[in-house]
C-alpha cells in the first residue's frame, strides 16, 4: 500500500466522489466491510489497485440502464469496479480519512466496526454493537445524515 501523500489523497477524493463503504453480513454474526470505486475509467481502477490492493473487476451490464424518465438510456460506458475488504479497509481508512469530507462519517463508523471485530469472542454486546454501526453506514450510504 503507497505512503504517497498525494496518491492517498486523490484515492480518498475518488472514494468521496465515486466510492461506497458498506457492511454484509458474515456467518460469525460480525459485520465485514467492503470499500469499493466504480466508474468508467479502467486506469484509474487499475492505479487504485496498484497502490492500494484489493481486485477489479468488469461490470456487466444485461440491459441499458432507466433514465429518471422512465426510458432507456441510448448508450451506456462500460464501468469498471475496485473493491477491497477486510483488513485491507482498515489500513486504507487510516490512510485517507484526514482527507475525506463526504464520507468521513461513514469511515470513522468503519473503523469503529473494525476495532469491535478485531477480538474474535462472540460477546452478544460486541456484535451488537458492530450491527448498530452497519445500520449507521446504511443510513448514512442512504441519506447522508443519522
Amino acid at each position: 500500500m503507497t505512503s504517497d501523500p498525494l496518491k492517498i489523497a486523490y484515492a480518498a477524493g475518488l472514494l468521496d466522489g465515486e466510492g461506497s463503504i458498506y457492511s454484509e453480513s458474515r456467518p460469525s454474526g460480525m459485520p465485514g466491510l467492503m470499500i469499493s470505486v466504480q466508474m468508467a475509467n479502467a486506469p484509474v481502477v487499475e492505479w487504485l489497485r496498484e497502490n492500494f490492493g484489493g481486485r477489479t473487476y468488469v461490470v456487466t451490464r444485461k440491459e441499458r440502464p432507466m433514465l429518471p424518465s422512465g426510458e432507456r438510456a441510448q448508450s451506456y460506458r462500460q464501468q469498471y469496479l475496485w473493491r477491497i475488504h477486510a483488513t485491507v479497509v482498515e489500513e486504507f481508512l487510516r490512510l485517507v480519512i484526514p482527507y475525506l469530507i463526504v464520507k468521513r462519517q461513514q469511515a470513522e463508523i468503519a473503523l469503529s466496526i473494525r476495532s469491535l471485530s478485531k477480538n474474535r469472542l462472540k460477546i452478544p454486546s460486541r456484535l451488537e454493537a458492530a450491527n448498530e454501526f452497519a445500520r449507521q453506514i446504511k443510513v448514512l450510504n442512504r441519506t447522508g445524515t443519522l
